[in-house]
């Protein structure tokens, strides 16, 4: 056996000798605490109590198995297929990205300035997991939300979330650079139009995680190095239109051209330009206003 004993007390031992060189202790107990709970469905309060809670041999190997994944740099959110993003249970897997706690951010920024609001008409660019346009719809009543999003792989994950989650938001299959999709949107219609889009630079790639780049969609994070605001540009140049008299276009962005895509904003005649930092202070969030 793997384990001295077949109880919870030695599966956190067992974690904690495998995983300490990846993660910090603190992690490693949130890490073993969600296996256990899910796998034996236990509260959180009853864990605290379950140290000595018998484990059967499926259970050990269901707990193996989860330390032999997590030691080849999968990442926890996709072992267990599903994450908690602004208050709600998302399904991830790898044709989607796991959503960032930056991302959460952005969907709170949104949600403060338009809580008053009702019947707003918003559109998530290069949506994915749907993260954002489910986020919104939870959190600003009677909005009516268009995604539009172009992988095959992160469309069937947003279709389970959409089922999940009972959500109304209509999804359109599309390649956002291909200004015929756009024309599908009437003008003058959007109060919110957000996008988290590629922003990570091909050249980039030696500074990432082995978590990231091993699993997550390269289609989701990486634009080349030779145009790095291609999608801020083209979602800029087709987006503005969208939006009625005052709406407003939020991004989160690469900090390393935050510069320029103020540039793009100033171009289309935005005003009210604000750029925000991130908890890790950071120039990850951008937002203009149609005058």
């Amino acid at each position: 056996m793997f384990v001295q004993r077949n109880d919870v007390r030695s599966i956190k031992t067992y974690f904690q000798d495998r995983l300490k060189e990846q993660f910090s202790t603190s992690e490693i107990k949130l890490i073993v605490r969600e296996c256990v709970c899910r796998r034996l469905g236990l509260s959180f309060s009853d864990y605290l109590l379950a140290d000595n809670h018998l484990l059967s041999e499926s259970d050990l190997l269901y707990f193996r198995s989860i330390v032999k994944r997590l030691s080849a740099h999968e990442p926890f959110q996709y072992i267990l297929g599903e994450t908690l993003f602004a208050g709600i249970e998302l399904v991830v897997a790898p044709g989607v990205l796991i959503p960032r706690p930056e991302t959460e951010e952005l969907v709170e920024w949104i949600s403060q300035e338009f809580r008053e609001k009702k019947n707003l008409s918003i559109m998530d660019v290069c949506t994915g997991s749907g993260c954002i346009a489910f986020a919104l719809e939870q959190l600003l009543a009677d909005s009516h939300i268009t995604s539009m999003e172009v992988s095959t792989e992160a469309i069937s994950i947003f279709n389970q979330n959409k089922a999940l989650l009972r959500s109304s938001v209509h999804l359109l299959q599309c390649d956002v650079l291909d200004k015929k999709y756009w024309e599908l949107i009437p003008n003058d219609s959007q109060d919110i139009v957000v996008s988290n889009p590629p922003y990570v630079l091909e050249k980039e790639q030696g500074d990432m995680n082995q978590n990231v780049l091993a699993y997550e969609p390269h289609i989701a994070l990486f634009v080349s190095s030779e145009d790095p605001v291609l999608f801020y540009r083209e979602i800029i140049r087709n987006a503005v239109s969208k939006l009625k008299r005052g709406g407003k276009i939020y991004f989160e962005l690469n900090p390393l051209y935050a510069t320029e895509v103020i540039y793009l904003m100033k171009d289309a005649d935005l005003v009210n330009i604000t750029l925000r930092k991130d908890l890790q202070d950071k120039d990850r969030m951008l937002m203009g206003q149609k005058p």
